[in-house]
C-alpha cells in the first residue's frame, strides 16, 4: 500500500475515533484498517494509536501527525472540488480582448448567452485595437481576442468568425444624395466622418480610396463608431460605418443609407489565441458558442 493511502487511513481512523468507523467510511474491512495503521506506525518507527475497547486514540506524535495530516488531506479535498467546479463550470474567469465597436454590435448576444448558461463566471473584457489585442495576447493579459483580419504572427493561431460589411450614411441635407449612386471616388469628395485614421476601418477605407484614385481628407475623425453615426445624423457630413452599427438609425429613417456604383467589399473577424497554448476551459467553452453561432443577433438572443 503507498503512502498516501496509509496517511488517508490514518486521517479518517483518527478523525471517527475507531477503526469500524474508518472501514464504513472507506468502504474497507477493519483487518484492512489496521494494517495500514500497523504499516503506517512501521514506516514512521512510532506508535500513532491507543487501543482500546472503546475504540482508539491518538497518541502524541499521532496528535502532531493528525494535525499536518488533516490541513493536507482537507487541502486536496478542496483542490479536487475547486477542480470540479472547474470543470462544471461553476466558477472561472473568461479574459477577453476585442474592440469598443465589436462589444456593442457583434459580441454582446454571446456575452448575454455564455453569461446565461454559466452565470457563476467571471468576465475580463479588455478593449483594444488588434495590434494591442495581439500583445496582451503574448502578454497572456487575455485568453482569446476577437480581432480584424488580417492578421499576421506566426505565434498566434488565427480563425476566421465573420463578415463585416460597412456603409455611408447620411442625415439632414445629406439624406437627398439617397436619389442616386454615386462613384465612390465622387462620395470620397465630400465631408467624410470617419474614425481615427489608427482605426482598421479607416485603413479600410483608405486602401479602397487608393484603388480607385483618390486620397481621403475626413472632415472628422471621431472616437467611436456611436459618434460617427450621431454625427451623420445631425447632418455634419458622411459616415463610414458597419452595417450592424447603424441598422437601428437606418430602419427608423433618422438617417438613409447613400449607394455607390461601386461595391464596397466586406471586411472579416476572426478569433485569435497563443498557438499551442493550452486554452483554459472557460475559453474553450466561449470559443465553441461563438463557433456554433456565427449569426446570432440580438434579436434571437432576447427570444430565446
Amino acid at each position: 500500500m503507498q503512502s498516501m493511502d496509509l496517511y488517508r487511513i490514518f486521517y479518517y481512523v483518527a478523525r471517527s475515533g475507531s477503526i469500524s468507523g474508518a472501514a464504513h467510511e472507506l468502504f474497507l474491512t477493519q483487518p484492512s484498517i489496521s494494517y495500514a495503521i500497523k504499516q503506517l506506525e512501521q514506516k514512521l518507527e512510532l506508535q500513532l494509536l491507543h487501543r482500546s475497547s472503546k475504540g482508539v486514540t491518538l497518541t502524541g506524535e499521532g496528535e502532531m501527525l493528525f494535525a499536518y495530516v488533516r490541513d493536507a488531506y482537507e487541502t486536496l479535498q478542496a483542490a479536487e472540488q475547486k477542480i470540479a467546479e472547474l470543470k462544471r463550470l461553476d466558477t472561472g474567469e473568461l479574459k477577453l480582448g476585442v474592440s469598443g465597436s465589436l462589444v456593442r454590435y457583434f459580441l454582446l448576444p454571446y456575452l448575454e448567452a455564455f453569461h446565461r448558461q454559466f452565470p457563476h463566471i467571471q468576465l475580463r473584457l479588455v478593449h483594444g485595437r488588434t495590434p494591442d489585442l495581439a500583445r496582451k495576447l503574448h502578454e497572456g493579459a487575455i485568453d482569446v481576442g476577437i480581432v480584424h483580419l488580417p492578421l499576421e504572427d506566426d505565434k498566434l493561431s488565427v480563425s476566421p468568425l465573420r463578415q463585416i460589411q460597412d456603409c455611408f450614411i447620411a442625415g439632414g441635407d445629406f439624406s437627398s444624395l439617397t436619389a442616386m449612386e454615386m462613384p465612390l471616388r465622387d462620395l470620397l469628395e465630400l465631408p467624410l466622418i470617419l474614425l481615427s485614421a489608427e482605426s482598421r476601418m479607416s485603413a479600410f477605407l483608405a486602401n479602397l480610396a487608393a484603388a480607385h484614385g483618390t486620397t481621403l481628407h475626413p472632415a472628422m475623425e471621431l472616437g467611436s463608431v456611436d459618434l460617427c453615426v450621431e454625427f451623420a445624423r445631425l447632418g455634419f457630413g458622411i459616415a463610414f460605418v458597419p452595417e450592424l452599427a447603424a441598422e437601428s438609425e437606418l430602419q427608423s429613417g433618422r438617417i438613409v443609407r447613400l449607394r455607390t456604383q461601386e461595391t464596397v467589399p466586406p471586411r472579416h473577424i476572426g478569433i485569435a489565441a497563443v498557438k499551442n497554448a493550452p486554452l483554459p476551459r472557460v475559453a474553450q467553452k466561449f470559443m465553441e458558442l461563438l463557433a456554433s453561432g456565427q449569426e446570432m443577433d440580438l434579436d434571437e438572443s432576447n427570444n430565446t
